[in-house]
């Protein structure tokens, strides 16, 4: 008796199991024939008739520890650590940014994104580097004289070694001391800046240096990776809440990184 019952629920099984297979195919070849996908023929498009509004924004980005150069924060330490390929003098721009500036005029934009570094301004705790913060005032200055709006990056993946060796955005208590920092660079830029980016792509920043460990501090642990996504977006409330009370007319936000899957059939499980 129990040996016919096995085989009633294997052929009840077996059925059930063809019979969605039979329902996801129907509903696929439905959706295929009712909805096309649809292909874009580009060559038909005349490109010369396409425009733009006058006040579209055309522009591009830097980080800081990318291409200042001569830097001492969380990444070379990362980079002497892990004994990678060392950063040095990168582009140089600290020292080449108007000759830099020159080549985004030529280009034509009119927005640029940029990071201020931490570890340049505060290299120790509690001591302020007056004179770094008179450089980046003089790249805002160069930019509004070229018809360039400036974008300021608060934190763009470096900050000082200081800081870090206290844990960073892995202890919540750290926060008060990336909000004073924010607060100080924002004192001297908010005049003539308009748009501000708290922290540059969260998400990255904790998944490659506490997941994946690529990033510095180059840990892998998902409690520590979800700690710092929390304290991320906390330090960014608290960021927001402090330069508003400044200048509440300012747009500050976060820089999210989006990716995109377009597969190659909408319909197909498989894609």
């Amino acid at each position: 008796m129990d040996g016919e019952w096995n085989i009633m629920w294997e052929r009840l099984l077996l059925g059930a199991l063809a019979a969605f297979v039979v329902f996801k195919v129907t509903l696929i070849t439905y959706r295929r024939r009712k909805y096309p996908e649809p292909h874009e023929d580009w060559t038909a498009v005349d490109m010369d008739a396409l425009s733009f509004p006058s006040d579209f924004r055309w522009g591009t980005a830097t980080a800081a520890h990318q291409v200042e150069g001569h830097l001492v924060n969380n990444w070379t330490h990362h980079e002497q650590r892990k004994n990678l390929e060392q950063s040095g003098a990168a582009c140089d721009h600290w020292n080449r940014w108007e000759d830099d500036f020159q080549l985004i005029s030529e280009l034509g934009l009119n927005s640029y994104r940029f990071s201020v570094e931490w570890s340049r301004i505060e290299p120790t705790e509690g001591t302020w580097n007056n004179d770094a913060l008179a450089v980046y005032s003089n790249m805002v200055d160069d930019l509004l004289e070229r018809g360039i709006r400036p974008v300021v990056t608060l934190h763009h993946f470096s900050h000082p070694q200081w800081w870090e060796a206290k844990g960073g955005f892995a202890d919540r208590a750290n926060a008060p001391h990336f909000v004073r920092y924010c607060e100080r660079v924002f004192e001297v830029l908010s005049d003539r800046v308009e748009t501000w980016v708290s922290i540059n792509e969260p998400t990255v920043f904790s998944t490659m240096g506490y997941t994946l460990g690529m990033f510095p501090p180059g840990r892998r642990s998902l409690r520590a990776t979800l700690r710092v996504m929390r304290n991320l977006l906390l330090a960014h409330a608290d960021v927001y809440r402090a330069l508003k009370k400044i200048r509440p007319e300012v747009r500050i936000g976060i820089a999210k990184n989006v990716t995109l899957f377009d597969p190659k059939n909408r319909w197909s499980p498989i894609d």
